[in-house]
C-alpha cells in the first residue's frame, strides 16, 4: 500500500479511505444478512479482520448504529420530498415468524412517474404478540417521522383502531 513516488499526506487519505469503506461494508453486511449489531464485538470476528488486514477493526455497536440512522433520516428526507403534495396510503400488516416470534410491518405506498411505488417505512419486532397499542405506536412513530399534515389526522386513526 506504500509507495515512495506518493506524498506522505496521500497514505492517510488512502488509510482513511480503506477505513470508511470497511466500516460501509461492513454495516452493509450486518443489514442484509441480519446479523446482530454487535457481530464485530466478537473477539472470533475481530482475529478473522485482524488476520486479514491489520489497518481495520470492525466497528463498534455505537457506530454501527450511528451509521444506520444517518441513512435513515437520508432516506426520510428523500421520502418525505417524493410524497410532498401527492395522495399516499399507509398499510400496517402483522405476522407470527415459525419462532413464534411476532412482527410488524408499515408500508408507505404512492404513485410516482405512473407507477406505484412502495417503502418499507418499519418492520418492528413486537415482544407482546403485536398488540393494537404495539402497532399503534410503530405507526405513530413512522407518520411522525415524515412530519407531514397527515400526521394531524393520526388521532382520527388512532380511534379508528
Amino acid at each position: 500500500m506504500f509507495r515512495d513516488d506518493m506524498p506522505l499526506f496521500r497514505h492517510f487519505l488512502l488509510l482513511k479511505n480503506t477505513k470508511e469503506n470497511f466500516s460501509c461494508k461492513y454495516t452493509k453486511w450486518i443489514v442484509a444478512e441480519n446479523m446482530p449489531f454487535s457481530a464485530g464485538e466478537s473477539l472470533e470476528f475481530k482475529d478473522i479482520i485482524r488476520s486479514l488486514s491489520k489497518v481495520v477493526t470492525p466497528p463498534a455497536y455505537r457506530s454501527t448504529m450511528d451509521m444506520l440512522t444517518a441513512k435513515k433520516l437520508q432516506a426520510i428526507t428523500k421520502l418525505k420530498a417524493a410524497i410532498k403534495g401527492k395522495y399516499f396510503h399507509l398499510k400496517a400488516g402483522h405476522w407470527t415468524s415459525l419462532a413464534n416470534e411476532n412482527f410488524g410491518a408499515i408500508t408507505l405506498h404512492f404513485i410516482a412517474n405512473f407507477e406505484l411505488t412502495a417503502h418499507v417505512l418499519s418492520c418492528t419486532k413486537h415482544g407482546n404478540g403485536a398488540c393494537v397499542k404495539e402497532m399503534e405506536y410503530q405507526l405513530a412513530c413512522d407518520v411522525g417521522s415524515l412530519n407531514t399534515t397527515s400526521s394531524l389526522a393520526l388521532s382520527q386513526i388512532q380511534l379508528q383502531i
